[in-house]
């Protein structure tokens, strides 16, 4: 479960989202079941180019995620 973020300047976009592990199982060197996401992510017409670190404690990284999308329907002007 995670709250949800985004800053928006013309094609860029920022966006944060703390969340919570609700369903986890039990295994050595779990992280803790708060977390944090940090991304950026960039419009190209339909196209969606992203990047984000998922993170806990605010200071240790998980893993980093790359994003590619593709956005449906009429493009928004800025």
């Amino acid at each position: 479960m995670f709250a949800s973020y985004e800053f928006v300047m013309n094609n860029v976009s920022i966006y944060l989202q703390p969340g919570y592990r609700i369903i986890k199982t039990d295994y050595p060197g779990m992280p803790p079941a708060f977390y944090q996401h940090m991304g950026l992510k960039y419009h190209v017409h339909h196209l969606i180019l992203g990047i984000a670190i998922r993170a806990v404690s605010f200071s240790v990284a998980e893993y980093i995620e790359w994003n590619v999308g593709y956005r449906f329907g009429k493009h928004l002007k800025h």
